[in-house]
């Protein structure tokens, strides 16, 4: 491996300019774009101002960027030391920041397609509790970024608070330079088709869709005045069908765009998607246009969720999230870059690749259910919010008003939801494994070890109370979960066996 100067300053390459530049300009578009787009001012202005007007404008805005890339690119500045790395950067104010390799949680390389011809790549880091990435290196060559990322992991086994040295199997400093020349051995590879399906699966769909809506919303007067400057031949669109008829064939056709762009989005993000096991890390490698690599070590993946949305139910297919600390929350989608995503997985492919991910043996878990006395007693709440909103409309409004029909029609379907929602809902303990199982259409399944909890809490309502029952509340390093519902004995006792976990555990893990 080769040696890094420890004193010697280095700058990043002469081509980190062009990230450093379309990094800043598609950073300013995404903070600006809800001002333009959210209230419709982009078209106004667009109404407004005419292509000169524009283009002038842009010239500004790529001027201005790129003056200040060019200041930035100056003033950048890294060292690598004996435990930590090191970097000077700033615009206006000169910043250092210093981060310990046994600090790193993630190691990420991202090589966009017109870098490739160039040998050059995008290193990040990112530690526990950061919201995003916490140090970046952009333009430097692969052959050093491979070497920081095999540093960063031989740290990782050599500090005394990590996990290899209680007996985890992590290679030691003395072996070390055997170890880094061996490859990580593939347990998963992502066809085509599990990409196809994924991209149909995934959460993505309705953020398409929501920002297609949010855009419509914009164009709105803009569109229905351009419609109504063009002489339409309504003998031929009465020959098409009824209005209702184009109606719902528009939303239809725009709904098969959506899936479609989906599903492009997730077959360009996980081209050639492979899933590798290299001692105690895992990497993952996908992307057709921007070729990532991603590097855990398997002791800072706290907990697992496996998720199947409405759509993966219909088409079979789930994905795997590896969760860390300082994630977003428990019940975000399976889009978001930057987190250890496994997509496309078919059931029995789901638990077979739990285990080599996890690092320990997994049993299909059977799943208690929560008590039938949740949906008696959340259903009796439903009805008498649903009977008040009738009472309520027919007093104000009029009985034969169509909202206390549709109130009066919601009420049976509300019903059948909290009903599904009892069903999705359940638990199973394993060892010090604990499973716990949530959701409404799709299904959320996580999946963690006691010893990983933060904090317990048991919580009563006066319903509960009255009969015996309880809500378990569990915080993890990465968000809380809930089990509601259950008996108060087993409610102790599972949070007994967390805590008993928590204060015998040899290593208290972040």
């Amino acid at each position: 491996m080769t040696k890094t100067d420890p004193v010697t300053w280095q700058r990043l390459s002469p081509w980190a300019l062009v990230l450093i530049l379309v990094g800043g300009l598609v950073q300013f578009i995404r903070q600006n774009l809800y001002f333009f787009v959210g209230a419709g001012a982009g078209f106004a202005f667009i109404d407004w101002l005419g292509v000169r007007e524009l283009a002038l404008i842009g010239l500004a805005v790529v001027l201005v960027a790129l003056v200040a890339s060019l200041i930035f690119y100056r003033r950048f500045r890294f060292r690598l030391e004996d435990d930590a790395v090191r970097v000077r950067r700033g615009l206006i104010e000169q910043k250092e920041l210093r981060v310990r390799y046994a600090r790193i949680m993630n190691v990420n390389i991202s090589q966009p397609f017109y870098l490739r011809p160039l040998g050059l790549v995008r290193f990040s880091l990112e530690t526990p509790g950061a919201s995003e990435k916490e140090m970046e290196l952009p333009g430097i060559s692969r052959k050093l970024a491979e070497e920081i990322r095999e540093t960063v992991a031989r740290h990782r086994s050599a500090d005394p608070s990590g996990t290899a040295a209680n007996g985890s199997g992590e290679p030691t400093d003395e072996d070390w330079p055997k170890q880094v020349e061996k490859t990580g051995r593939p347990i998963y590879r992502a066809r085509t088709v599990d990409l196809l399906l994924h991209g149909l699966a995934s959460n993505q769909v309705w953020v398409l869709a929501g920002a297609l809506a949010t855009v419509y919303g914009a164009m709105e007067g803009t569109i229905r005045r351009r419609v109504s400057d063009i002489d339409l031949d309504t003998s031929r669109l009465e020959a098409l069908g009824s209005p209702w008829l184009l109606l719902f064939g528009g939303i239809a056709g725009l709904l098969i765009l959506v899936m479609l762009a989906s599903v492009i989005i997730s077959w360009v993000r996980f081209h050639r998607f492979v899933l590798e096991e290299d001692g105690q890390r895992l990497r993952t490698r996908a992307g057709l246009l921007d070729r990532r690599e991603q590097t855990v070590p398997r002791a800072k993946l706290h907990a697992f969720t496996l998720v199947q949305t409405a759509i993966g139910v219909l088409v079979g297919r789930w994905y795997l999230i590896g969760r860390q600390a300082g994630a977003v929350s428990m019940d975000e989608g399976g889009g978001g870059a930057g987190r250890f995503l496994v997509p496309g997985l078919s059931r029995k492919r789901l638990f077979s690749l739990l285990e080599p991910v996890s690092g320990s043996p997994v049993i299909r878990p059977q799943f208690n259910p929560i008590t039938p006395l949740f949906r008696q007693v959340m259903g009796l709440r439903l009805l008498v919010l649903f009977a008040a909103g009738i009472v309520a409309a027919g007093t104000l409004l009029d009985w034969s008003h169509p909202v206390t029909a549709i109130l009066a029609g919601l009420a049976l379907p509300a019903l059948g939801l909290l009903w599904l929602r009892w069903r999705r809902w359940g638990w199973c303990l394993q060892g010090d494994r604990l499973w716990v199982k949530s959701g409404l259409f799709g299904q959320h399944i996580h999946v963690f070890s006691t010893e990983r909890v933060q904090q317990v809490a048991i919580t009563q309502s006066p319903v509960q109370i009255r009969r015996n029952l309880a809500s378990l509340e569990l915080t993890l390093p990465h968000g809380a979960l809930s089990i509601p519902w259950i008996d108060l004995e087993t409610a102790r006792q599972l949070a007994n066996g967390c805590l008993w976990h928590m204060e015998t555990a040899a290593i208290h893990q972040v």
